[in-house]
C-alpha cells in the first residue's frame, strides 16, 4: 500500500488533533476532512523545498527589480537555497537531537 492509500485510524486522528468528545459517527464529516489532511501532508523534503522556493522567489524579485545580472542572481540563488536547507538541518538537529 503506497502513501496515497494509507489507512488512517481513529487513534491517528485523536493523536494529531485531540479528543473533542464527539462520537465517531457524529463526527464523520470532520473525520473525513482530517483523513484527507493527514493523507495530503507533504513530506519534510517537499515542505522544505516549497519553503525555500517561496522565500527565494521574494529575494529574486528584489534583485530582478534592481536590474541585476541574471547569471549573478542565479549564483546567489544557488547559495541562498543551499544555505537555507543547511540551516534547516541545524535547527532540526537542535530541536530533535538528530537530523
Amino acid at each position: 500500500m503506497d502513501n496515497t492509500q494509507k489507512k488512517i485510524s481513529r487513534i491517528d486522528i485523536v493523536g494529531s488533533n485531540g479528543n473533542d468528545g464527539l462520537h465517531y459517527n457524529e463526527a464523520e464529516q470532520k473525520s473525513n476532512s482530517m483523513h484527507q489532511a493527514l493523507l495530503n501532508k507533504p513530506t519534510e523534503e517537499e515542505f522544505l523545498n516549497k519553503l525555500v522556493d517561496d522565500h527565494w522567489k521574494y529575494i529574486e524579485g528584489i534583485f530582478m527589480a534592481q536590474d541585476r545580472d541574471d547569471d549573478l542572481v542565479h549564483e546567489i540563488g544557488y547559495h541562498y537555497k543551499t544555505a537555507m536547507k543547511h540551516g534547516w538541518r541545524h535547527a532540526k538537529e537542535y530541536f530533535t537531537g538528530n537530523v
